[in-house]
């Protein structure tokens, strides 16, 4: 569910829902024989789980592009309109929406985002690209916009095919719903410590990003933002949790054990994460260190247009304004959101800048895929 990224209704803003009921439920959809519904196309109602609001966008969405915080303070990951919120640096479109990006524009372009509209196919697509799981045609792994129903019946694996059924689009990747309906996971307590983990068992993951193997520690970790980044900065972002991997052909790299946002998404995309060969680099690498030395050394102050992964979280309290580059397991890593943003983008393939003004030699000095290789736009490494 795009819902995912909810906000407290009164005090500090943190993802667990708290604050009173009626800000998203009603029990008897009337009052003062009014109807209780609210939210982007509210409809009439009533909805399931005695909801206010008409799923996902419900609350999660807005008829404009200014406004950035929905029913009872949710984020906004879908505008009607082109955002005009959500600072970037990237030299070109001003704003991009929150965190994720915003779902505004796969709705202008297919290959501008996920298609996670009930029934809207992509037009270029037929499942996602670099998908490595073998199923049926309404597997999990290979859409977003049709409902998932059983992938072949089984539940071998230790898939609880029972949590998955009936999801689909924002549900297909945020642990919100089973069956189709909305169930409670919004009240998940992932706010005790910064770090967002699921432990102990019972807690929330990051940004509910988790999958049919929840129940057995399969999720991401990170630490989150209260704002979902409407202004970040080097020192105000989300955290996120990376595991290295010499090459990318380990078999498990892209499990959810790792808790790493890299995992999350090979979980559709694995065979993105084979990465080299015998004869090099055959992809871009995603849970490798950033090199300390030549056209990577310029790249210490950490910038939101290039986040990068942690390979250790524990005792973090917050986010860090430091990049730490190294060679060794220990150090800081590119991941799949050090380019793209999941929700959508002004740019192709989700990306976080145009890549046709990335110019060798003459591109946007330190924007971009400047922003880590420093000296590819001017030739001099570190050189803004």
């Amino acid at each position: 569910m795009v819902a995912a990224f909810i906000a407290v209704f009164s005090g500090p803003v943190m993802a667990k829902v708290t604050g009173p009921c009626g800000n998203c439920h009603t029990m008897h959809n009337s009052q003062g024989g009014t109807s209780m519904i609210t939210g982007y196309n509210a409809g009439s109602g009533p909805y399931g789980t005695l909801l206010r609001a008409n799923g996902c966008l419900g609350c999660h969405a807005a008829n404009d592009g200014i406004t950035w915080q929905g029913v009872g303070g949710a984020p906004i990951v879908y505008n009607t309109f082109a955002p005009t919120y959500g600072a970037s640096s990237d030299g070109g479109t001003t704003h991009q929406g929150l965190a994720g990006g915003n779902f505004y524009w796969v709705r202008t372009e297919d290959t501008k985002g996920h298609n996670v509209f009930d029934g809207e196919g992509d037009a270029n697509l037929t499942e996602a690209p670099g998908n490595k799981v073998s199923c049926s045609n309404d597997s999990c792994h290979q859409n977003l916009h049709n409902a998932f129903d059983g992938c072949g019946g089984g539940g071998g694996g230790g898939h609880d095919h029972a949590s998955l059924k009936g999801r689909f689009g924002c549900t297909g990747c945020h642990m919100v719903s089973k069956d189709g309906a909305l169930s409670g996971f919004h009240h998940a307590d992932d706010t005790a410590d910064a770090v967002v983990d699921n432990s102990p068992a019972g807690q929330g993951w990051y940004r509910f990003l988790s999958g049919h193997k929840h129940a057995n520690g399969h999720g991401v970790s990170g630490i989150e933002d209260d704002e979902w980044q409407q202004n970040p900065t080097l020192s105000l972002h989300n955290e996120y949790l990376g595991k290295y991997e010499v090459d990318g052909n380990d078999s498990n790299s892209w499990s959810l054990q790792n808790k790493t946002m890299t995992a999350f998404c090979c979980g559709c995309h694995g065979n993105f994460h084979v990465q080299e060969s015998s004869e090099g680099w055959i992809r871009h690498p995603s849970d490798a260190v950033i090199p300390i030395s030549g056209e990577y050394g310029g790249y210490t102050q950490y910038d939101p247009l290039a986040p990068v992964a942690r390979p250790d979280l524990t005792g973090w309290t917050g986010p860090s304004s430091s990049v730490n580059q190294g060679g060794i397991v220990a150090e800081d890593l590119v991941m799949c959101l050090s380019c793209h943003r999941p929700h959508g983008s002004p740019y192709p393939d989700m990306l976080r800048w145009d890549y046709d003004t990335m110019i060798a030699g003459g591109g946007p000095n330190d924007n971009g895929c400047f922003i880590c290789h420093t000296s590819k736009d001017d030739g001099v490494p570190g050189n803004p």
